[in-house]
């Protein structure tokens, strides 16, 4: 859950920092005594800000030399700054003078922690209880200690302690999704935040956790209900609507999610979030490509060729819309485009290969087949790993009736020596089409065992063979029952957005 460090602060505590931030800005620092200085490191601590908490201590020290508070706020900087041995330094020098410092021995167990000496750190928790610690404080150190001494379940039954209070705030349950992420035990939280939901159905708070958890878990759709939940409590939630729109990308539905998507534009505008505008612009092009609203998602896609990052993939799309509208030198134009408007980065194979493989089927739609033959090469050079460019590759010339040129590609010495699930499917998909079904089962059968994602692949690419081959249905059946799975569509894009198919 998103937090700022006006969360943790009373309207006392922000004040205080506003007023030293303005003071320091003019060089004109005012007086502040030690509780005020601690409060104020605390807070840079807090904001990650390790060198103006030094700056802070080190002001406040030059004035109280003595006070034992400061040398514990030295201790925590230490700690923060991986400085172990330097922090158990002082805070022993702190235990000698105040014992009865429960905050002494929170730090002290959190440094003897990080040094893994777990049975100290148990002691040191457990002792900052006994001297008045909070509660909670000490079950987020008792549980963190378990987890990473490896012993979860017991973990588990400190995690438990820490949220389920009047006072459970958004630091507690943060606290608490990080926990559960670290101990595998994400199940057992969100079990725990439905019971706290059940005698507080109207905590906000809780519905926002149960988000996270699931999120985290990848139960997308209880996520996604979860976030209903929030909404019907704070329809203007802002983080509730963005973890809605993510958790749309995992989520599929029927329902048209243009007038949510819409709404978050509107959002994105007033709050001057260009970056989020940007997201949300893609997915309402998206959407209204997806309901061949050619034009509104032109629209789009032209606003979002502006955007650097988007740049490519906006024009990539445009030039697959000019296809589907049967524009194609306007596709060709924009696939140019495209090309020429990407940069070195971690996919830029791949985002070529997809715009080649878009080329590829405006040309075969112009009925210049070469060119076509040519660019789904080029496709499948460009990103050899993705089997789809292999799939359309062997369809097109299968498509052209080019079987002698498939086969001494399939069966070049380039190839000879692999045997990767891929090839084999793309073998198999070859020996069928050429009257060869014996051979097709066979070839097959290696591929589903290499890699069971072919099995999904054979019904949703070439959806034919299972139709028309009731051996072929069988044996994928029976693979895919022992596999014991729908086979789904993995996440990422279909094969079709690799470039459009001609429409009628």
């Amino acid at each position: 859950m998103e937090d700022s460090l006006e969360d943790y602060m009373d309207e006392e505590t922000a004040r205080l920092l506003e007023r030293f931030t303005q003071q320091s800005a003019t060089g004109n620092l005012g007086f502040y005594d030690v509780d005020e200085y601690v409060e104020l490191i605390d807070a840079f601590i807090w904001n990650g800000d390790l060198n103006k908490a030094t700056e802070v201590f080190t002001l406040a020290q030059g004035q109280y030399p003595e006070a034992v508070e400061l040398k514990l706020k030295h201790a925590e900087i230490c700690l923060e700054m991986d400085f172990l041995d330097r922090a158990l330094q002082l805070i022993s020098e702190v235990e000698e003078v105040e014992p009865y410092l429960y905050d002494c021995y929170i730090v002290k167990g959190h440094t003897l922690l990080c040094m893994r000496r777990f049975g100290e750190a148990r002691q040191n928790f457990l002792m900052a209880g006994e001297k008045g610690a909070e509660k909670v404080d000490v079950e987020m150190g008792l549980a963190q200690t378990e987890i990473e001494a490896g012993n979860p379940d017991k973990a588990w039954i400190h995690m438990q302690r820490i949220i389920g209070y009047e006072n459970d705030t958004i630091e507690t349950g943060n606290r608490f999704i990080d926990l559960a992420q670290k101990g595998n035990k994400l199940p057992e939280a969100m079990e725990w935040v439905r019971q706290l939901l059940k005698e507080h159905p109207y905590s906000l708070l809780y519905w926002k956790m149960l988000v996270e958890l699931a999120d985290a878990a990848a139960c997308y759709e209880q996520a996604l209900e979860a976030c209903e939940f929030a909404l019907a409590i704070a329809p203007d939630d802002l983080e509730t609507l963005k973890n809605k729109f993510n958790l749309f990308e995992n989520v599929d539905t029927e329902e048209s999610r243009l007038d949510f998507y819409l709404r978050m534009e509107k959002i994105a505008v007033e709050n001057g979030d260009e970056g989020f505008q940007a997201a949300v612009m893609l997915r309402v092009a998206q959407e209204y490509e997806l309901d061949s609203a050619w034009e509104q998602a032109e629209i789009y896609y032209h606003r979002l060729s502006d955007v650097p990052a988007i740049r490519q993939y906006a024009l990539f799309r445009l030039g697959v819309i000019a296809d589907f509208r049967r524009s194609y030198v306007a596709s060709l134009a924009y696939f140019k485009q495209a090309l020429e408007a990407g940069e070195p980065g971690e996919d830029e194979h791949g985002n070529r290969a997809k715009i080649y493989r878009g080329a590829a089927r405006t040309y075969f739609n112009m009925g210049h087949v070469e060119e076509g033959l040519q660019y789904s090469r080029m496709a499948y050079e460009a990103d050899p790993e993705h089997r789809f460019h292999l799939y359309a590759y062997v369809a097109d010339w299968l498509d052209q009736g080019r079987d002698r040129e498939i086969h001494a590609f399939l069966y070049s010495e380039e190839l000879a020596g692999k045997q990767t699930a891929e090839l084999l499917f793309a073998r198999a998909v070859f020996a069928y089409y050429t009257g060869k079904e014996e051979e097709a089962v066979c070839l097959f059968a290696l591929a589903f065992r290499t890699d069971e994602r072919t099995m999904r692949d054979l019904p949703e690419i070439f959806p034919g063979i299972v139709e028309e081959n009731d051996k072929i249905k069988s044996l994928l059946e029976i693979l895919m029952d022992a596999a014991k799975t729908d086979y789904r569509a993995e996440e990422g894009e279909p094969p079709y957005y690799y470039g459009p198919d001609e429409q009628e």
